[in-house]
């Protein structure tokens, strides 16, 4: 019974692994609303930038590693907008109740410094443990372009759950196996 589990949870966790190898938007991986990925190549290099709908706002993304799990504590996130826009970052600890409900058990909230003639931003945002849904509120007033928001989620695993993987990936030594 106790490999039975082990064998259930190694089979969960590649499984997890495989569907976290790609992040998209809309119908995706990566849930949210008002936004869309937009893959580049110039040359050999490659860039994927998760881009609002309407593309007044971009955060680019490591293009060898974007996906909606991590077990970092921090998350970089950087882009670029029009010079003025405003940005304000808000990041949800979030679960769901029985009846599928989003319930925000924490926030945290971040001001950007207004976008500048670079048209870039970088702001460094601590992750809570589970589910993370973020909140990126951009204005620009000479634009007249009023709380446009892109949300999408991001989970953070526990250092428990890293263990528990560390420990699955272990192989196990059979004592009727002679070893070569």
């Amino acid at each position: 019974m106790k490999r039975m589990n082990k064998t259930f949870l190694l089979l969960a966790f590649i499984c997890i692994g495989l569907y976290a190898q790609a992040i998209y938007a809309n119908d995706t991986v990566v849930s949210g609303s008002n936004m869309k990925l937009v893959e580049e190549t110039n040359g050999d290099k490659k860039t994927v930038n998760l881009t609002s709908e309407d593309s007044y706002i971009r955060i680019t993304l490591d293009a060898n590693k974007y996906y909606p799990t991590t077990f970092e504590t921090q998350l970089n996130l950087e882009g670029g907008a029009k010079e003025g826009t405003n940005i304000v970052i808000k990041v949800n600890s979030i679960s769901t109740d029985k009846e599928d409900t989003v319930l925000i058990l924490d926030t945290k909230e971040y001001k950007v410094v207004p976008i500048g003639s670079t048209k870039s931003f970088n702001q460094l945002i601590e992750l809570f443990d589970g589910k993370n849904e973020i909140n990126l509120t951009y204005t620009h007033v000479k634009d007249k372009k009023i709380n446009g928001t892109m949300t999408f989620v991001i989970e953070k695993f526990t250092e428990k759950d890293k263990s528990k993987m560390l420990e699955l990936s272990k192989p196990e030594i059979n004592a009727l196996t002679p070893l070569k």
